[in-house]
């Protein structure tokens, strides 16, 4: 019983904070358009964590919307999804000036889904800004956000990550084993390791292993290999969680390039990379 009333005046100072905090977000939203943030891309989900306090933590992102009428979904994912953190945690959605498409959170209460989904269509070609926010004091999420409708286009992403270049430095030479730690960025944030081999057939397996991770956070997170001539292997789940894997035999001789990433920003994972023969 105690519990069920915390919980109850919990959601009522939530409910509060929502409330007054509208009017002041719409105006810094209105003044700071676009500015800065990650852009959304069709059917690409961006995925994130994020810290919540009393006064409203944010993450932002920006659709270019055609303005052709078409139905844009703008959906958020989140975990964990217990009845509080639906409460705190929610989608706000911003045309031309703040004006307000959409708003999504505390009426989802009683919801079991972990998905809160906005729709908007328009005539009007325009910048839409993505608010993701969570008011839980202390209380961290992770998020994935998706637009669906826009038109196609070739992001970059951990589907379509480009081949490496000259800029594209490994870090080290990969021997049997090698650890590491990296932080998350929207964009992308990598490590490359390189090893030697021969072209005479002989299967290789890569086996990258990483913490934290949960769905959210796989979708994200993973690694590459890359042959003389491109892409050659690309690691996948293997039923374990934090686990990747890959393998590889081939004809083509010469250096392999591994390629570590990790799209969720602000997230540090830490990891090994061990190859075998």
């Amino acid at each position: 019983m105690l519990t069920m009333e915390r919980n109850h005046r919990l959601a009522l100072a939530l409910s509060l904070t929502l409330v007054l905090s509208a009017t002041v977000v719409g105006s810094v939203v209105a003044q700071n358009q676009g500015e800065g943030y990650s852009r959304l891309v069709n059917e690409v989900p961006v995925s994130g964590m994020l810290t919540g306090n009393g006064a409203g933590s944010f993450a932002y992102y920006t659709i270019d919307y055609p303005g052709d009428l078409r139905v844009v979904t703008i959906e958020l994912e989140f975990a964990p999804a217990d009845p509080v953190t639906r409460l705190g945690v929610g989608l706000n959605v911003y045309g031309p000036g703040g004006y307000v498409i959409g708003q999504t959170g505390a009426e989802e209460l009683d919801s079991e889904d972990k998905v809160t989904t906005i729709r908007y269509s328009d005539a009007n070609e325009a910048t839409w800004l993505v608010q993701v926010y969570n008011y839980i004091p202390n209380h961290t999420i992770s998020y994935s956000v998706t637009a669906k409708g826009l038109p196609e286009q070739t992001p970059i992403s951990p589907t379509t990550t480009p081949e490496p270049t000259v800029e594209r430095k490994p870090t080290a030479v990969l021997g049997t084993a090698v650890t590491g730690s990296l932080t998350g960025r929207p964009a992308g944030a990598f490590e490359f390791y390189e090893f030697s081999y021969a072209g005479d057939g002989a299967e290789v397996q890569v086996e990258m292993v990483y913490v934290p991770d949960n769905d959210l956070i796989a979708s994200g997170v993973g690694f590459i290999i890359y042959g003389p001539s491109g892409e050659v292997a690309r690691g996948t789940g293997t039923g374990r969680p934090t686990e990747r894997r890959a393998g590889l035999a081939s004809d083509v001789a010469g250096t392999y390039l591994i390629q570590v990433y990790n799209y969720i920003a602000g997230l540090t994972i830490q990891y090994s990379i061990t190859r075998t023969m």
